[in-house]
């Protein structure tokens, strides 16, 4: 498991299921945490233009996201918890699948701080074709005068590319 820590210094919250710490920063609300629609799950195929069944090199899908936090004097501390399934396509031939998921408040849209990726490169066992990669990931949230973590909304997503996006959102639509 690896540890990711960033400080994103704009306000970018980190929406979690629950808050830590004594009973006064109990009652304070935290972020919420969002699974965006079309973003939790990815098939991501081999060069060309076939797109069946064979030519999946491998798929993933978020299934379980969970945080806390903890208030502090200057904003929140949240730390959450993620796992993405991935699964071996008939097409990947070279037992590794490597994508990226990412952290984002729209509020904050379009400055670079808000939004952060996260890469991940994993390999599969022999005669394992599916692995559940798990993440934890630990953000301070600094927040103004007023400024309230529940005011905020945060979202986790796998990274797609325009035609993995399309792809899904097809997929759904059905």
């Amino acid at each position: 498991m690896r540890w990711a820590r960033f400080v994103l210094a704009v306000g970018v919250a980190i929406g979690v299921t629950s808050c830590a710490g004594d009973d006064k920063k109990r009652s304070l609300p935290c972020p919420n945490f969002l699974l965006l629609g079309h973003a939790g799950d990815m098939a991501k195929f081999r060069a060309g233009a076939g797109r069946d069944v064979t030519d999946v090199n491998f798929r993933t899908t978020i299934t379980n996201f969970r945080g806390t936090c903890d208030h502090t004097k200057n904003g929140v501390e949240a730390e959450f918890f993620v796992e993405i399934a991935v699964e071996r396509g008939p097409a990947n031939t070279s037992r590794e699948a490597s994508f990226e998921f990412f952290v984002a408040i729209p509020r904050f849209h379009p400055k670079p701080a808000g939004k952060k990726t996260f890469p991940v490169r994993v390999r599969f066992e022999e005669n394992k074709n599916w692995l559940l990669y798990r993440d934890e990931i630990a953000i301070e949230i600094p927040l103004g005068a007023g400024e309230a973590a529940g005011d905020y909304d945060v979202y986790l997503g796998l990274q797609l590319d325009a035609e993995q996006l399309e792809y899904n959102r097809r997929r759904k639509a059905r």
